[in-house]
């Protein structure tokens, strides 16, 4: 099911032991190779990785192809983490640039910052590693970006 939110991305909710799961077609390569994020629902959120194939739709997938999807998913890494906005929308944390330029080059490295349940624009951190910010933090800065969705 796609949600009713205006701008919500592609979707599909199911079960698997007991624990409910939304995989999200978080975004595409230009030849269409995709991230999906598969995001635990619950008071954190809990997420995996998994690769989507150019022709995946999220939104047609059944019940089994789904927990099959939760089975052979990867963990996130560690620059990487989900977290919720003020309204529960799914934001995914990535680190970028060279770990060596931690303390040295500030401006080397940051945090990107991307809505993968709604179509936000991505929020850019120089500076900022992803591993010694709170959600709180990120969520202050993504708070004019939703502001003005």
């Amino acid at each position: 099911p796609v949600s009713e939110v205006p701008g919500a991305r592609p979707f599909a909710a199911f079960e698997c032991d007991g624990a409910r799961w939304r995989l999200f077609d978080a975004w595409r390569s230009a030849r269409g190779l995709g991230l999906g994020l598969l995001v635990r629902d619950g008071g954190e959120a809990e997420a995996r990785r998994v690769p989507l194939d150019p022709e995946t739709d999220v939104t047609r997938l059944d019940a089994e192809t789904l927990r099959g999807s939760l089975a052979r998913s990867t963990p996130l890494t560690p620059t990487e983490r989900c977290f919720l906005d003020a309204e529960g929308a799914v934001w995914l944390a990535q680190g970028w640039g060279p770990v060596w330029a931690e303390g040295a080059a500030g401006d080397a490295i940051g945090t990107r910052l991307r809505c993968v349940s709604r179509d936000l624009p991505l929020a850019l951190l120089a500076g900022v590693d992803p591993e010694r910010t709170t959600d709180a933090d990120l969520r202050a800065a993504i708070s004019s970006t939703t502001d003005a969705a």
